[in-house]
């Protein structure tokens, strides 16, 4: 027995979902889900272009092999990443970053393109070059992310680490990929107890011998190393390097639950493209909103959150302790930062009802979408939401992988949220549940 709603969409939303259906000649989302699986090339062109993503996108987007680890993917595009994810007004307010005190710095669109573009400037007269790695153990601030974008900027990979792994495991993960840069957080905050990194950096660089600078973020008092301040003195303008659609950007890790963490090598403008695709069409942000997903820089959902930067989004980035220092702090941050879309986990969701934290009504008024990642979301936890956060939001739970940097399955802004149950496959994914005996499940 199908329980009622908890949620349903109404005229407005789904907007870009909707302009599949239109694109796709169908009328609803199991078969525009179809239609974009049965037409890969259709969908894709489709989703590039609705996603504005900017670049010499050329006529193909799938060429099939036998072999689907021989696919290839836009063969004939050239672009950066960067570009699209800088475009949109100068002074548009665009990155936000919260530590767990809950001091506030921010970013125009044109601040964070000249910082982009200073380091950048300062990576290559370190003689940093097109396929270089460059890493960051940081925690979640802002200028992790303007290290990133400079390095796509120039062709360079980037890799990172939360500023809780100890140094062996950051070796465990940097020594694998030979980073030529490594960006470090002089100290970090979690629980109210700060951390000082510095310390240990020494510890670090003997397991990387490949590291030709080291870059601190806050006190950069050893003299080997330099200071952020002085990387984003500078105001060149921002050149960025077109490279091809399977140019390497990112290597994320495995969890290394079973071994050592293993990379997992990601095109930059793959992960741009599913990553829009899925917070464009499936989750519904749009130009002018406000996200935040909470997460370190260590995990593959800050490199999800960066890709937001490309739809026009205001990305806010929420440092330290969730809970802390009151179990409503990620609550308070959506009221004060009027965020439009919230993502956490589930555990975050079963802490909050263990907490027995419950928000008026009006207090999430801006909050459209929440979405729910990393264990499957109890049917009780849905109630929770509805009854206690926000009685009129989107909830979508949303469930990927390293592997893909994105989802297989999470929100439709086009069907109604039930219970306990995730509203479907992402588009243009040939998604399907089994049972033990390989045979398709509902």
């Amino acid at each position: 027995m199908t329980s009622s709603p908890l949620w349903s969409p109404d005229e407005e939303s789904g907007a870009a979902m909707r302009r599949w259906f239109e694109a796709s000649g169908t009328s609803d989302f199991s078969a525009a889900q179809a239609a974009s699986v049965n037409d890969l090339d259709g969908f894709w062109l489709w989703a590039w272009d609705e996603c504005g993503v900017v670049g010499e996108r050329g006529s193909r987007a799938v060429l099939k092999s036998d072999d689907p680890a021989a696919a290839t993917f836009f063969p004939d595009a050239h672009l950066n990443i960067v570009e699209t994810l800088l475009a949109g007004e100068p002074e548009a307010e665009v990155l936000v970053g919260i530590d767990e005190a809950g001091a506030r710095r921010s970013w125009t669109r044109r601040e964070l393109r000249s910082d982009v573009a200073s380091v950048a400037a300062h990576m290559q007269r370190a003689g940093v070059e097109p396929g270089d790695r460059v890493a960051a153990w940081a925690p979640n601030v802002p200028e992790v992310v303007i290290w990133a974008l400079a390095a796509l900027s120039i062709g360079a990979v980037v890799s990172t680490a939360s500023p809780d792994f100890a140094p062996a495991g950051v070796i465990d993960r940097f020594g694998q990929i030979t980073p030529r840069l490594l960006l470090v957080g002089s100290t970090y905050t979690y629980g109210g107890r700060q951390f000082d990194m510095r310390g240990s950096i020494d510890d670090v660089l003997a397991g990387l011998p490949d590291v030709i600078g080291v870059v601190v973020i806050g006190d950069a008092s050893d003299p080997r190393h330099h200071s952020w301040s002085s990387w984003v003195a500078d105001s060149p303008p921002l050149e960025c390097v077109r490279v091809g659609f399977d140019h390497p950007g990112f290597i994320l890790f495995s969890s290394g639950t079973t071994g050592a963490p293993k990379c997992i090598v990601h095109s930059a403008a793959g992960v741009l493209l599913k990553d829009l695709a899925e917070q464009r069409i499936h989750l519904d942000i749009t130009p002018g909103d406000r996200v935040c997903y909470y997460t370190t820089a260590g995990w593959m959902m800050w490199n999800w959150l960066v890709m937001a930067l490309g739809t026009g989004a205001t990305v806010v980035l929420a440092d330290g302790q969730a809970m802390y220092p009151e179990p409503d702090r990620l609550l308070r941050l959506v009221a004060d930062e009027t965020l439009t879309f919230l993502g956490v986990s589930a555990k975050y969701i079963e802490s909050l009802r263990q907490y027995s934290v419950s928000m008026a009504p009006h207090e999430l008024s801006s909050l459209r979408t929440i979405a729910s990642t990393g264990s499957p979301l109890a049917p009780e936890l849905f109630d929770y939401v509805y009854e206690h956060v926000c009685p009129s939001v989107h909830l979508a739970s949303i469930s990927g992988g390293t592997d893909i940097c994105g989802c297989f399955v999470l929100g439709v802004p086009t069907e109604p949220v039930l219970r306990g149950e995730i509203q479907g496959p992402a588009l243009g994914l040939d998604v399907r549940a089994v049972d033990d005996s390989g045979a398709d499940v509902p």
